[in-house]
């Protein structure tokens, strides 16, 4: 064994066994490129865990996963790519043989590629598919108003056979007024058109859950000690401008029978 080799530590000996010392300048400037493709590695490890996290309010169910899954497999195959560049670089600067063509960049450019694409795909087709059912919403909208009118129509005309025939009216209107039961009383929907208020009006409190006919929704209900004619429940609604449901305090009146 030589004198240099005796120097040698018994790690040194055994992952880069031969050759000869390079110039220390560039076996610390090998490190550096391996830490830098460490972080490299590290970045694309964060990013990952953040699609996990977050990601599912973002892309469709389960395609986050996907991705997330992607860009962590990106981040291990980099750092692994890292510690065999290292290691066959340090082995070549012993021996005084040229350099080889680093894997790792095709392999980052690749799967960096890959990954943008998916994200394209993905934001694209969720993007259209909104604008989709927007349009379908404004059309249904606009047919509903088609409806209405035709029905008013045929009312000031006359009504309906039957009602032309004994004299009375028995045409009834598209839709009833929704309506919840709260302690006995009904209560039926007010407020008109137009966003409902998303703060609690003044003077109402917490009176305890109402149930919605239509969905069987238990909603916190408000009401003020002195208007027991009016309530008001926390519920969902929808916004026609925007085409987005939001919560809000939506008035109801107790019914009054004639």
């Amino acid at each position: 064994m030589s004198e240099e080799a005796k120097d040698r530590d018994w790690a040194s000996r055994t992952v880069l066994p031969g050759g000869s010392e390079p110039d220390p300048r560039f076996t610390l400037a090998n490190e550096r490129t391996f830490l830098a493709w460490i972080r490299t590695s590290l970045a694309f490890l964060a990013g990952g865990i953040a699609l996990e996290t977050i990601g599912d309010g973002v892309f469709p169910e389960g395609v986050h996963r996907a991705l997330s899954i992607l860009v962590i497999a990106i981040a291990f195959l980099i750092s692994l790519g890292a510690a065999v560049r290292w290691w066959k670089t340090e082995n070549r600067l012993r021996r005084g043989k040229p350099l080889t063509l680093p894997l790792i960049v095709p392999l980052l450019s690749l799967g960096g590629a890959v990954a943008a694409c998916l994200a394209l795909m993905i934001v694209g087709s969720t993007f259209f598919l909104s604008q989709m059912n927007m349009g379908d919403g404004a059309t249904g909208s606009g047919g509903a108003s088609a409806a209405t009118e035709d029905t008013a129509e045929v009312g000031e005309s006359g009504g309906t056979v039957n009602g032309a025939a004994d004299g009375t009216d028995d045409s009834e209107p598209e839709t009833a007024a929704i309506t919840v039961t709260v302690d006995g009383t009904v209560y039926v929907q007010a407020g008109g058109v137009g966003r409902h208020p998303e703060a609690c009006p003044e003077g109402f409190s917490y009176a305890g859950e109402a149930e919605l006919p239509d969905t069987g929704e238990l909603c916190p209900y408000y009401a003020d000690p002195e208007r027991p004619g009016q309530i008001y429940v926390y519920q969902s609604c929808w916004d026609e401008g925007t085409g987005t449901t939001y919560m809000a305090y939506v008035r109801y009146e107790a019914e009054t029978t004639n």
